[in-house]
């Protein structure tokens, strides 16, 4: 559906003219141990044109060994970003050993929620696609995404395990299943009474709005969404603009029965929004992720799974 142009889209335009360069810019210094293919290309969920950057660890491995994977899911509030722009964390986790794949969606001045959404979701058959290529294991599958990226990592994961939510929102789906999820900084709320609520859905959800149904859904406590959840991973800060988001859902999850665990930093206030992400340099950083990947690799799921 065609971007309506509202002040969001007037903004989001206007920001994505300023940062656009810079992300297009970014140079990747890939470390010898590392191996990385960027910007390969495939098609959206309207035959839009996207690209994946792929990150592992560099030489061959023995036969029969595959990789753990992750799948990276950009922020930038909807209106600005790439897949470029989590090339630090991906490849920190690729120096863990995984196999990381980073996704781009169109952004909202191009597309509404179920747009991007379907972006994902063929991003999700694309990796699906490459991992005996590239040697994943299509049984320890996760993802992790930062602030608005992980607005659309939550349902288009629900997508995946409710037909209620899939009939609603379209698309195509891969035969991945997720065993876990890592969100920093998660803009997980988008209807609530606060600044992000009265601005985003007319953007985003457009005509789709008048679909109660549809409406109801798009809250991330609906049951149809949350109960299709696997276990959480939360990160956030007293720095974090929306830290409240990622408490609330916290909350709400342990209500619904998902594993989940936090990390909540107080001490630095350099540890601002998705600063996993976006400040990658910070101990904390490096703390939080490498916490994680020790997770991911099965030396702390079960723990998650009992909390």
């Amino acid at each position: 559906m065609k971007p309506k142009k509202t002040i969001l889209y007037r903004y989001a335009e206007k920001m994505q003219k300023m940062s656009g360069e810079f992300y297009d810019s970014i140079q990747i210094q890939v470390p010898d141990e590392l191996e990385a293919d960027l910007g390969l290309p495939y098609s959206g969920g309207d035959g839009n044109a996207l690209s994946m950057d792929v990150f592992r660890p560099a030489g061959e491995r023995p036969a029969g060994h595959f990789l753990p994977v992750i799948i990276m899911i950009h922020g930038g509030g909807l209106f600005v970003g790439n897949a470029r722009m989590e090339a630090m964390t991906c490849m920190r986790f690729a120096g863990r050993g995984f196999l990381v794949f980073s996704l781009s969606y169109r952004l909202l001045t191009e597309a509404d929620a179920c747009g991007e959404l379907s972006d994902i979701c063929e991003g999700f058959r694309q990796v699906e696609k490459l991992l005996p290529d590239y040697g994943g294991d299509r049984d320890r599958v996760y993802v992790v995404s930062e602030s608005a990226g992980a607005y659309l990592a939550v349902f288009a994961n629900a997508m995946h395990r409710s037909w209620a939510l899939y009939e609603k929102v379209g698309g195509r789906l891969s035969n991945l299943r997720v065993r876990m999820m890592a969100c920093f900084s998660g803009m997980f709320y988008t209807k609530k009474l606060d600044l992000i609520g009265m601005v985003y859905p007319r953007q985003i959800y457009g005509e789709k709005r008048s679909d109660k149904e549809f409406m109801k859904m798009m809250n991330p406590e609906h049951s149809e969404i949350i109960g299709n959840l696997p276990p959480m991973l939360l990160v956030s800060s007293d720095e974090d603009f929306l830290k409240k988001y990622t408490l609330k859902y916290e909350k709400a999850l342990k209500k619904a029965g998902i594993p989940c665990r936090l990390w909540y930093y107080t001490d630095n206030k350099e540890c601002t929004h998705a600063f996993p992400s976006l400040r990658p340099d910070l101990k904390e950083s490096q703390e939080v992720i490498d916490q994680i990947a020790d997770i991911f690799l099965g030396s702390g799921e079960d723990d998650i799974r009992r909390e």
